[in-house]
């Protein structure tokens, strides 16, 4: 019988240990969570929206920069015989402007319904929604890249279109030469034509591809390039300063400074620094005595 208390005791101790201490904190969080559902709800749909318009908008205006350059240097190929082939880089660089701002907006738009939606979906399925957590400079690193795309995109795929539209021709130009005897010449034009049409689209989109790379990798690796630059400017700098330097030495003398202690020279106290120290002791040491 002591047995079968004892037992049944350490039982019942160990049921009360696995209870929960306080039913009424656990009941408190419960109605927390449920008041606050409809705040966590749209802190979701906030995060996943602004996460998709920064990744879907800025994939969206890459795809608008490529297409809008390739059609752009495409319908100035139309018009390069009466221009001279400067209608060429001239639409294509409009083109690509126009395909980036415009594939970005829509990009955005489309980015936020499909993250919001996502987020939602993450917190009804109560799915892991890490992924919508904002990030320490993830806006930067995603749109420093894109404003550098803005600005060198364009001339990097018109100058593209440009050299595509000479070596297209040039090509088309020879492949219609070898057609010429079966089409009574007729080929000769219109494979220049659609060869020059076909090599600024396509070199168009190469250049506007490559200024993307090229941003990606500088942005990436942005302290090295800076500290490339600077250690191969630094002797340009280096004597830039040396001639202020001297500039201002020249100056010096006309200036309230030097009217203070005509006696000294500017260049022997930037020279000779200890000497203008031990003169300024001895100046100190007699007005002592």
């Amino acid at each position: 019988l002591f047995i079968q208390c004892s037992t049944s005791f350490r039982v019942s101790s160990t049921v009360t240990m696995a209870q929960p201490k306080c039913g009424e904190e656990v009941a408190e969080k419960v109605n927390d969570n449920t008041n606050n559902e409809g705040l966590t709800m749209w802190a979701a749909a906030w995060r996943g929206g602004r996460v998709g318009a920064l990744f879907v908008g800025a994939i969206s205006a890459v795809l608008g920069l490529l297409l809008g350059s390739a059609a752009g240097a495409a319908a100035g190929s139309l018009l390069a015989p009466l221009t001279l082939g400067f209608s060429a880089p001239a639409c294509c660089f409009f083109g690509a402007l126009g395909g980036l701002i415009l594939g970005a907006a829509l990009g955005c738009a489309g980015g936020v319904m499909l993250g919001a939606s996502l987020g939602l979906l993450c917190f009804a399925t109560e799915m892991p929604s890490g992924w919508t957590k904002p990030r320490n400079g993830q806006v930067l690193q995603v749109a420093a890249p894109l404003i550098l795309t803005g600005v060198t995109g364009p001339c990097f795929a018109s100058f593209g279109a440009f050299l595509g539209l000479l070596s297209g021709a040039f090509l088309g130009l020879i492949a219609g030469l070898f057609l010429a005897p079966f089409t009574f010449g007729i080929s000769v034009p219109i494979c220049a034509c659609l060869g020059g049409i076909v090599g600024a689209a396509v070199d168009a989109a190469t250049g506007a591809l490559l200024a993307v790379l090229l941003n990606l990798v500088l942005f990436r690796h942005r302290s090295g390039f800076m500290g490339g630059l600077t250690r191969l400017f630094q002797p340009f700098i280096t004597a830039f300063n040396r001639w202020r330097f001297q500039l201002a030495m020249l100056i010096a003398p006309s200036l309230e400074v030097a009217l203070k202690n005509p006696d000294e020279s500017p260049m022997e106290d930037c020279k000779k620094p200890a000497r203008r120290a031990r003169r300024r002791a001895r100046k100190v040491g007699n007005s002592i005595m």
